[in-house]
């Protein structure tokens, strides 16, 4: 099916946490979490597992994007770099509807504390570089991005 890397992703929770902090740890520390609960590997496993949550409670999502009615296909997309002049993006949930429309989410887990998409946060993603390459593909043709 073209030239397109399909992404695989582990979705049962349970077995991201073991491989993660069971079976890597080989500490007998019973204070181990808690010690460990702000470290930086905790802050990245919360964030994937976020994600995971976001895509099992998709129908969620688009209930209030007030979008529930419209079919649609959902998945994740990144762009691997061709050269080392390109920069690589990702986004974590791409809703492809029916309406000729693609919402591109973006998840954040933000422990304790608000986050704001600010306008330069929301320029960074490079839409003219991509764009091309989110429209064609496996979410066909002529659609508008909305983010």
């Amino acid at each position: 099916m073209g030239n397109y890397q399909a992404i695989y992703r582990l979705s049962d929770f349970y077995t991201l946490f073991y491989f993660k902090y069971v079976q890597a740890n080989n500490s007998l520390d019973e204070q181990w979490w808690s010690k460990h609960f702000n470290s930086h590997s905790v802050e990245s496993w919360q964030g994937q597992t976020f994600e995971l949550v976001c895509m099992t409670h998709v129908d969620a999502i688009k209930q209030k994007l007030g979008i529930a009615g419209i079919a649609t296909e959902v998945s994740a997309w990144r762009y691997v770099p061709k050269s080392d002049s390109e920069k690589g993006a990702q986004i974590d949930m791409v809703i492809s509807r029916a309406d000729r429309v693609i919402n591109l989410c973006e998840m954040k887990f933000a422990l304790g504390k608000r986050f704001f998409l600010f306008p330069l946060y929301i320029r960074k993603f490079p839409y003219d570089i991509y764009s091309e390459d989110l429209k064609g593909g496996p979410y066909g043709t002529h659609k508008d991005l909305h983010n």
